[in-house]
């Protein structure tokens, strides 16, 4: 969802490493910026429930965006949001956690 602040500087520095990393790994560009929107999200998320360090993200966390992803509106068409989009941001949880797990910044079980 475009528009949505986001202040924490960690999260901003966060954000523009792992799109860094994307396009280290041969990502298109289309695809990093789509996933990278999609972890803005997560970490506005994150920051709406109090959340300041990526270190305090648990699994629960995931659920709870996950939850609210299927209950958000579909601003471009109305509605809900469709399930390729859901996947979308699935597919983006997923490669956030490996790079957070492979840089050593996170250590959980999703």
């Amino acid at each position: 969802m475009k528009g949505l602040p986001l202040h924490n500087p960690s999260f901003l520095y966060l954000k523009q490493s792992f799109a860094e990393h994307l396009d280290i790994l041969g990502y298109a560009p289309s695809t990093t910026n789509t996933l990278s929107r999609h972890i803005h999200e997560l970490l506005h998320f994150l920051e709406n429930k109090g959340i300041k360090s990526i270190r305090d993200l648990s699994e629960h966390h995931f659920k709870k965006h996950f939850e609210q992803l299927k209950q958000r509106p579909n601003i471009r068409r109305g509605g809900a949001l469709d399930n390729k989009t859901l996947n979308e941001h699935l597919f983006a949880l997923r490669v956030f956690t490996a790079y957070l797990q492979g840089s050593g910044r996170l250590d959980i079980d999703t």
